[in-house]
């Protein structure tokens, strides 16, 4: 879980480097306006229990 400039809560998804195309970058999930620090970090904890990759492709 991050904050950006103005505090307001977003979740970087770390690990994208396993993905060539994806080097170098950051991927965040943006959350709804409003959102607790909270509940940021009980979404970010759940994310980690659950997910176990990510998948990239292009069409």
């Amino acid at each position: 879980m991050k904050r950006h400039a103005g505090g307001e809560p977003w979740i970087a998804l770390e690990g994208a480097d396993a993905v060539t195309a994806l080097a170098r970058t950051v991927l965040g999930l943006k959350l709804i306006p409003g959102a607790t620090i909270e509940e940021a970090e009980r979404i970010a904890k759940e994310l980690q229990a659950q997910v176990s990759g990510l998948t990239y492709a292009r069409r």
